[in-house]
């Protein structure tokens, strides 16, 4: 009986709160100029300079869970190609630069997430949105005619973030966003979201 009592009480507390703790959320966006692409403090640190030919787009499809009113917590997977030139720096600070070679790259991540509301009004949202979590990349390497440095193909598990200082949402339970930040989604993110 006692058991019986606690899950009704539990289910009227659950029952009674109000309606933003029941919504979860799935978005998917395409965003452009991952910073993995662009800046890797690890390639840095190494001397290796990654430069992409083109600006490469990031897919990514997310679920987020609402805790408190319009702050959530949620899971993330993303994914993005890039290819370019393999360089190495000879200075960290003058642009003389060896050109190693060409890479060829496909990354996948998967990372939990925040965000945290500026503003909210009925039909928009301003936020802000953080993420870290684990990058895997399979890298392949075609070097110039360098006898120490044979083609190669990598494979990598990295740290990966995403900090999104500024992001609009429009829309209630259905809609639009745009968030500008740096990170593994781009300087740029765009999607749709809806909530259940």
């Amino acid at each position: 009986m006692r058991k019986f009592l606690c899950f009704i009480l539990l289910l009227q507390l659950g029952l009674s709160l109000p309606a933003y703790a029941q919504h979860d959320e799935i978005d998917i966006s395409s965003g452009i100029g991952p910073g993995v692409a662009i800046f890797n403090v690890s390639d840095w640190l190494m001397k290796n300079d990654f430069e992409p030919s083109k600006f490469a787009f990031t897919y990514s499809a997310s679920y987020s869970h609402y805790l408190r009113p319009f702050v959530s917590i949620g899971l993330v997977v993303s994914y993005f190609t890039d290819q370019g030139t393999n360089k190495y720096q000879n200075s960290l600070i003058t642009s003389s630069d060896s050109i190693l070679g060409n890479y060829k790259r496909q990354t996948f991540i998967i990372a939990p997430q925040a965000s945290f509301p500026y503003y909210i009004q009925h039909g928009f949202k301003m936020y802000a949105r953080v993420s870290v979590g684990l990058r895997f990349s399979y890298e392949d390497y075609n070097y110039n005619s360098i006898a120490h440095y044979p083609s190669s193909d990598h494979q990598q598990f990295l740290p990966v973030t995403q900090i999104t200082p500024l992001g609009f949402r429009f829309g209630t339970f259905a809609g639009s966003f745009i968030e500008f930040g740096w990170g593994y989604k781009g300087m740029i993110n765009l999607g749709l979201f809806c909530k259940f």
